[in-house]
């Protein structure tokens, strides 16, 4: 039976009435619904193997379920972060890449003259991942026990403490604590933090500031002293230890990674990509990994992450010019 006139008239009101509709939503919105459609690549500026690796790893096959595509993890090293970084703004702002990002995104800028990227305006945050107290070490046979008897003996005895240092992140913060605790330490350069730890096995430094993973076998072992946490408040994993907040509460130096995509990446896709990681933070298998890295999630939106970067930004470039860094 063939449709009669009035059907017609009927499916091509309506046809047309979809088409109005259709024609006042932004194209993007429309995008937006399906994004994502392909395979997602989220960049490591670190090697495999490492914290941030084993932490955007566990990230990526948790993220899979929840957008409904494959999440493949990259390793782009090179330069403490800037090949990765420098990679990532020349890449399609479409949501494809990623980056997962640690606080060498707002190192880079005052350490490294040749690198020029702003972390908060030059990519799209999308949430801070993990956040951890950089914890201080010493050694069991230093002259002081506690961090309270560091600083004492450190006022007493001007720039005769060796402070390991195994980057340039490491070094801000131990020139952010001579700062705010008005001591003089002797910082000593090393070229990363296994050499740095080596130092402090060795007798050669009598503090560090680094990764727990990078310590707590050692920690464990009574071969190093866990003496004070650099993050805000104590941490959970050694809640005895007391934070260096406690003496001076404007010091909270931390380590983080979070996740970035490149300048200009749809609104839509960096809120679908910030409620995705959020809902990933709820599942068991991630849940034990970061509790195994000794870290903690840090959820926060776009605008949140984006300050958050911009005020750590602005705190690198102020120790710099207080304490006359500088950077080869």
């Amino acid at each position: 039976m063939t449709p009669s006139k009035r059907q017609f008239h009927r499916r091509s009101t309506l046809g047309l009435g979809l088409a109005l509709i259709l024609s006042t939503v932004p194209g993007s919105m429309v995008l937006a619904e399906l994004y994502p459609t392909k395979p997602i690549t989220l960049v490591v500026p670190l090697s495999a193997g490492g914290p941030t690796d084993i932490l955007a790893r566990a990230l990526a096959t948790t993220l899979e379920p929840i957008l409904g595509q494959q999440v493949i993890v990259e390793n782009r090293t090179g330069a403490g972060g800037q090949v990765a970084y420098e990679y990532m703004s020349k890449t399609p702002a479409d949501g494809y890449t990623l980056v997962m990002n640690s606080v060498s995104v707002t190192v880079l800028p005052v350490t490294n003259p040749n690198y020029t990227l702003d972390a908060a305006n030059d990519f799209e945050p999308i949430t801070m991942f993990d956040e951890r107290g950089t914890p201080f070490v010493a050694r069991t046979d230093a002259p002081f026990t506690t961090f309270e008897e560091f600083i004492a003996y450190a006022k007493a005895n001007p720039g005769e403490v060796n402070f390991a240092v195994g980057g340039a992140a490491d070094e801000l913060g131990a020139a952010w604590l001579d700062q705010v605790a008005d001591i003089q330490t002797e910082r000593i350069r090393y070229a990363g933090a296994a050499p740095a730890v080596l130092a402090m096995l060795s007798g050669e430094a009598d503090m560090l500031q680094t990764f727990l993973g990078n310590v707590k076998q050692h920690v464990d072992d009574g071969n190093l002293r866990l003496i004070a946490i650099g993050g805000p408040e104590r941490s959970a994993i050694a809640p005895d230890v007391p934070a260096v907040s406690e003496f001076y509460p404007d010091f909270a130096w931390t380590s983080y990674t979070g996740v970035m995509a490149p300048k200009g990446t749809p609104p839509e896709n960096v809120d679908r990509l910030n409620a995705a990681v959020l809902e990933a933070m709820k599942v068991p298998s991630l849940i034990e990994a970061i509790e195994a890295q000794g870290t903690e999630f840090a959820p926060m939106t776009p605008a949140e992450y984006k300050a958050r970067l911009a005020s750590d930004s602005a705190n690198w470039v102020r120790i710099v010019e207080e304490a006359g860094l500088t950077f080869n």
